[in-house]
């Protein structure tokens, strides 16, 4: 993060390219047991148990340099296809973050990165 000090005020922070995903096939032919819910994973998934308390520690510390940085918004990338969305809070005790943050279904995020790619990019939030 360090690499952007200085250069983040007023900007919309994309953070990171959404991951490659295996499709998570169909549920209905997905035998009970074998994948009880069946949802997409990162195509890099090797079934390491998910360090939940490493991203937590990550994504408190970007929040805090963010803040310093004064940045105008946050754009988290959604790991789920077809516009489905989860949510999450960038606050504690349901109160609201530091910064606007918003995730983007995957295929508007996709596409971000795709124009990123070419160059120069803006964009207007309404949280």
């Amino acid at each position: 993060m360090q690499q952007y000090k200085g250069k983040l005020k007023g900007a919309i922070v994309v953070v990171g390219r959404a991951t490659e995903t295996i499709s998570p096939g169909n549920p209905l032919l997905t035998p009970w047991g074998e994948e009880t819910i069946p949802v997409a994973r990162p195509k890099s998934d090797d079934r390491k148990p998910f360090d939940f308390d490493a991203y937590r520690k990550l994504r408190q510390a970007q929040t805090k340099f963010f803040a310093e940085e004064k940045v105008a918004a946050v754009l988290l990338a959604q790991k789920k296809w077809y516009g489905l969305l989860n949510m999450s809070v960038s606050g504690r005790d349901y109160q609201p973050g530091v910064i606007p943050t918003a995730y983007m279904t995957r295929e508007n995020y996709t596409l971000l990165w795709r124009l990123l790619d070419a160059g120069a990019v803006e964009a207007e939030v309404n949280i």
